[in-house]
């Protein structure tokens, strides 16, 4: 959709804010003559919030509905003077015209938005973003990572498809709430992508675009099998970068953040997710490893792992989880070592099943169908909940929503505060 932009000035503070108009807008405004933003303009725009994300706490994304405008706002708010502009002036000239104030308080900046009454608001002519432009502005992977990656070169990865964009921004507002910036999000279709690029988010396309059926793609289907693969070939590229990865489906909620859980394992070891229910159910039962959460080091040997894990699924008819689990655990679970764990004897890479008491599955002591699902789970510890166990992508939605445990206003398009 074609943006806004308006630039709030306050005590140094720098607000830009990009406006995106409802379906409903009057079409014949829509069809004016407007300026463009080109490629490499894009490019330097989404890099400029790349940046502020990954480098400022105190500066966060986010939505606000004006109701007199009728309009869908994403604040990029970092708090940085004037010369933290420096190296985007050409950008700056470009968007901004004249010296505009707009009349807001600028002070007000919370984790998740800062208000600006819509009664003061003024407005910078319309820019309209050339779908063509989506390609030259797009990063390649390497420089991505490097942008959004922390001190220890961690990277949460997820990978996901248009079908599930409203849950991937839940996912997104919440790891902000969990101040967590080091995140990159992989597009298997072209709609996704292009949605990420909108909203601000660090995406990239994963190899060519996909037809992902928005109803059926769940666990089971063809679909599902196929988006599955992809996840674990991405991983591999990012583990031959050199980054830690902690990947995450969009449906695993984060109550708290596990990465320093996770690491205290060390290299060579991969600690995953159990799909074990029973409570007196070994967590390392053959093929109830779930790769929809799991953490792992960039050592050579997993790495050699993975390559397995991806050569294994390529010539597999279903999903990626059996070949995780065959190729580290061995077939029927030949490799486990207690309840807990696997050994591969071929790359000596050791899995840990995490306990499912912090880490539990969608079907786990049944904690969905508790009266109040965050309050069973932070009695009991848990780091994160995953909403699996359940069929169809509108169920999974419908639960989660039902539960509380939602960060993202569908409707107003902005992160939750409480």
């Amino acid at each position: 959709m074609p943006p806004k932009l308006i630039s709030c000035v306050n005590h140094g503070l720098k607000v830009f804010q990009f406006i995106y108009p409802q379906s409903d807008m009057n079409p014949a405004i829509e069809s004016r003559e407007i300026p463009s933003i080109e490629g490499p303009h894009l490019s330097e725009m989404i890099k400029l919030s790349i940046k502020f994300q990954s480098t400022n706490k105190s500066f966060s994304t986010s939505f606000r509905r004006f109701s007199r405008q009728k309009r869908s706002t994403r604040y990029i708010c970092p708090t940085e003077i004037e010369k933290s502009f420096m190296g985007f002036k050409s950008l700056k000239k470009k968007l901004i015209s004249g010296n505009l104030k707009v009349q807001c308080d600028c002070n007000n900046v919370f984790q998740e938005a800062i208000d600006c009454k819509s009664s003061n608001m003024k407005w910078l002519p319309k820019i309209r973003l050339d779908r063509s432009s989506y390609e030259s502005a797009s990063f390649s992977l390497e420089s991505l990572l490097a942008l959004v990656s922390d001190e220890n070169k961690i990277i949460v990865l997820s990978v996901v498809g248009y079908n599930y964009k409203d849950m991937l921004m839940s996912w997104v507002c919440r790891l902000r709430k969990l101040q967590i910036s080091s995140y990159v999000i992989g597009a298997i279709d072209k709609q996704l992508y292009e949605f990420g690029i909108l909203q601000g988010l660090p995406v990239f396309m994963v190899g060519k675009s996909m037809d992902v059926s928005f109803n059926d793609c769940h666990f089971g289907t063809e679909c599902f099998k196929k988006v599955t693969k992809m996840k674990s070939r991405v991983v591999l590229q990012v583990l031959k970068l050199g980054y830690r990865v902690l990947f995450s489906d969009v449906d695993v909620y984060w109550f708290k953040n596990p990465i320093d859980y996770l690491m205290s394992f060390g290299p060579g070891t991969l600690v995953a997710q159990s799909d074990e229910w029973h409570i007196k159910g070994a967590p390392n039962k053959p093929r109830h490893l779930n790769s929809g959460f799991y953490f792992v080091w960039p050592d050579s040997s997993t790495i050699a792992a993975f390559e397995a894990i991806v050569m294994h699924a390529s010539l597999s008819n279903m999903s990626e989880q059996p070949s995780f689990y065959d190729v580290l655990c061995g077939i029927s679970g030949v490799h486990r070592v207690g309840a807990t764990q696997c050994l591969d004897l071929v790359t000596n890479v050791t899995t840990h099943f995490l306990d499912r008491e912090l880490f539990p599955n969608g079907a786990y002591k049944e904690l969905w169908e508790k009266k109040n699902v965050s309050d069973a789970c932070i009695l009991q510890g848990c780091y994160v909940l995953h909403n699996n166990w359940v069929s169809g992508r509108q169920r999974k939605l419908n639960r989660q929503i039902a539960s509380g445990l939602w960060d993202y206003d569908v409707k107003n398009r902005i992160c939750m505060r409480s």
